[in-house]
């Protein structure tokens, strides 16, 4: 063999050696990014939801702000009545 592919031998075990020594911190940084995008993907999921319910609550308001809606509420949740009316009660016997 000549000096050449004795250096080639050495510089190949030398740069084997290196990537085996620091393959476990390889896969340890590996497993913990794929468990960081796994977060950041539910997480952005999450975020998504809260916007859609934000919406929701943000259209129920506008509705409560109308007149009919706030009768409606008063009527139905607070057994609320207007004058000379009269509530009957229906009572189920079984």
């Amino acid at each position: 063999m000549g000096k050449k592919n004795i250096r080639f031998l050495i510089f190949a075990a030398l740069i084997i050696g290196n990537f085996w020594q620091s393959f476990p911190y390889l896969k340890r940084s590996y497993i913990r990014i794929n468990k960081l995008r796994n977060e950041k993907e539910e997480l952005h999921n999450k975020m998504i939801e809260f916007e859609q319910r934000i919406v929701l609550h943000e259209e129920e308001v506008l509705r409560n702000r109308e007149n009919f809606y706030k009768e409606k509420i008063a009527r139905d949740r607070l057994y609320m009545v207007k004058e000379g009316e009269e509530i009957f009660r229906v009572i189920d016997k079984k």
